[in-house]
């Protein structure tokens, strides 16, 4: 009787070890988690290939229990590089999660459809690689000019004409040598025109906000003279040739001139200022030469 009910507790106590197991077991598996992607922030541009920049900037991994990511089925990222060289279809709301029938690393004509906004399109420049400057990437804007062969009014003979026709327009794509660029279907028929009438010449312009080389000039002629003044205390019988000084300095500023901007040029406007240098060229060399006397009159 005695070993009977000792041998009873001791099962007792197995069984109540065996519950216990299963009990923290089933609890530790509730709280399993697993790592998935969602959206940090929801300005993503939905044109642009995802990068390992911009999947740092707009994407992070949350966890959520095993449980829930079952029931998902597997239809969500569950690692930032798996995004890299995707593109998303739509638009996904912050805090939402990602998932794979979203993102795509094909240019389906569905997906290329959903990327888009209505009454644009894209329009391809064959082998138009070596236009652009080294780095451009898509997602850059540049500006689109075209090289014609027009009569001279004047002369009747053929003249040469460079002038932009589209600015601002973004790359959307760059795929071996080919540069695809996003624009409204008018600007696709006016680039399809254009392509038969001459060649295209692509500017990436600066975007940097700097001031007009005449207000620059002022700063960079105050400074000149204050330094001026300054050289005359230690050197007072010294002259110093203000125009070159501030034309010196005027080398390492940053500006934009009135005339920076694109517009119009002609074989004929090149070719006279070809002209006008080769000209001013050639006097400020004869008078150079012809002020023998210069070096005796310096002042010290």
């Amino acid at each position: 009787m005695h070993k009977r009910l000792k041998l009873q507790k001791v099962m007792i106590l197995v069984l109540a070890v065996v519950i216990s197991v299963l009990f923290f077991g089933t609890m530790l598996g509730r709280n399993k988690t697993v790592e998935i992607v969602v959206v940090k922030k929801d300005e993503l541009d939905i044109s642009k290939k995802l990068d390992a920049k911009t999947i740092s900037e707009y994407f992070e991994v949350k966890k959520i229990l095993e449980s829930e990511y079952k029931e998902l089925n597997g239809s969500v990222y569950t690692s930032l590089s798996d995004l890299e060289g995707k593109r998303l279809q739509v638009k996904i709301n912050k805090g939402a999660p990602v998932l794979k029938s979203l993102a795509s690393s094909q240019d389906t004509s569905g997906e290329f459809a959903t990327t888009m906004a209505s009454d644009h399109t894209v329009f391809k420049l064959a082998e138009a690689i070596g236009l652009l400057p080294p780095g451009a990437v898509a997602g850059d804007r540049i500006n689109v000019a075209l090289t014609v062969e027009v009569d001279d009014k004047e002369t009747g003979e053929k003249e040469t004409i460079t002038g932009v026709i589209l600015e601002n327009v973004q790359i959307y794509d760059i795929k071996k040598n080919d540069v695809y660029l996003k624009v409204s279907e008018q600007d696709h028929l006016l680039l399809a025109t254009s392509a038969k009438l001459g060649q295209f010449v692509l500017q990436l312009p600066g975007k940097k906000e700097v001031q007009s080389c005449s207000v620059a000039e002022q700063d960079v002629a105050e400074r000149v003279d204050k330094e001026i003044k300054a050289l005359k205390k230690k050197h007072p019988k010294k002259n110093y040739d203000r125009d070159a000084m501030i034309k010196e300095e005027m080398n390492y500023v940053d500006c934009t001139k009135d005339n920076d901007k694109a517009t119009t040029i002609s074989s004929n406007e090149i070719i006279n200022l070809v002209k006008s240098q080769n000209l001013d060229s050639t006097t400020d060399t004869s008078d150079a030469f012809s002020n023998d006397s210069s070096d005796e009159n310096a002042t010290e």
